[in-house]
């Protein structure tokens, strides 16, 4: 019989809730709070255990750069922080994939785990953050379904040998997420999506994702998005991006999966039809990368806050890190 998960419990919720929206005092509740330190320890175990994976299927880690120009937003241009960088406008990185897809040609798979930041509008969804982590993976020449099965797998994998090993933090706040993790995930297409929910606009709100989760399970592919809607290199088929999202039940969207179109001439038409077109410039050496190396490749954004706040059954992902950033809040 499964354990139930800790903050099923409405007490403990509540003061889960409490420590969230306290921020102000975390230099001390890291230290004095069970929910914050096994926190820390889950977050550990987790990270452990994903680049054990990665080792074990022989993907090199590498690094990347957080200082970008506007080549590191990784849907629009207008959710990135921008400072002045010794004279020239400067930006922190949202996404590192087109960074990460200069190593394809010669090392072929390759993921990092790096700093996202984003200009967040949605903090009372209690999915969001200013400063958050990011698995991101990406293999050259191999198409959508390969990163779908990889991502599944990899969950899998995670999540069984944490369950067998049993370490105390990830016990504190139950497996019974994980063990749903188990089960084969969904798989259900954008319209489809949009037709459970009632979707009002392009995007999916806390509320439909609600509706989704409740219908569909708890781990469920979106896929077959509107073109417009997906990043500009994301390779189209006529109909519908190449293209699919990971939502788990409490958490919301918890990676984005996408195949890249391979037709340079393609990818330049593709990015001048997007809001990002009046940046061509900077663009110009992601163009010459693919006009040099004949390749595409298929991977995968993973929000590590997302899915630890899913692993633990956390109600509030501002618990899933020591120093939470938000709109509201700097210091500590």
């Amino acid at each position: 019989m499964q354990k139930q998960m800790r903050f099923e419990n409405p007490k403990e919720k509540e003061t889960a809730m409490q420590l969230a929206r306290n921020l102000a005092t975390r230099h001390l509740d890291i230290n004095r709070s069970p929910i914050l330190i096994n926190a820390i320890h889950a977050r550990h175990e987790l990270l452990s255990e994903v680049r054990a994976f990665f080792k074990d299927e022989g993907i090199v880690e590498h690094a990347v750069p957080h200082i970008v120009a506007k080549t590191g937003a990784c849907e629009s241009h207008d959710r990135i922080f921008h400072f002045d960088y010794y004279g020239q406008e400067a930006f922190l990185v949202q996404a590192c994939q087109l960074h990460q897809e200069c190593f394809l040609p010669h090392f072929e798979a390759v993921y990092s785990i790096n700093e996202s930041f984003r200009k967040e509008h949605f903090f009372d969804t209690n999915n969001h953050l200013s400063e958050s982590t990011l698995i991101e993976s990406l293999r050259k020449d191999v198409n959508l379904e390969h990163a779908l099965n990889f991502i599944e797998r990899m969950l899998k994998t995670v999540a069984s040998r944490i369950i067998e090993r049993a370490p105390p933090a990830l016990e504190y706040f139950g497996f019974a997420n994980l063990e749903a993790l188990l089960k084969p995930f969904e798989r259900i297409t954008y319209a489809q999506a949009a037709k459970i929910s009632g979707m009002q606009g392009a995007d999916f709100s806390p509320e439909d994702e609600k509706k989704i989760m409740a219908a569909v399970g708890k781990g469920v592919y979106i896929t077959d998005h509107p073109e417009e809607i997906k990043f500009f290199s994301t390779r189209r088929n006529g109909k519908t991006a190449v293209s699919a999202d990971l939502y788990l039940d409490g958490c919301g969207e918890a990676a984005g999966i996408t195949e890249t179109e391979k037709n340079s001439d393609l990818l330049v038409a593709q990015f001048m039809r997007s809001p990002m077109k009046m940046a061509r410039a900077q663009y110009e050496w992601y163009f010459e990368l693919h006009r040099e190396f004949d390749f595409y490749q298929s991977g995968f954004g993973m929000g590590v806050e997302r899915l630890l706040k899913y692993a633990c059954g956390m109600p509030h992902i501002a618990l899933t890190v020591p120093f939470a950033r938000s709109s509201q809040h700097l210091n500590p």
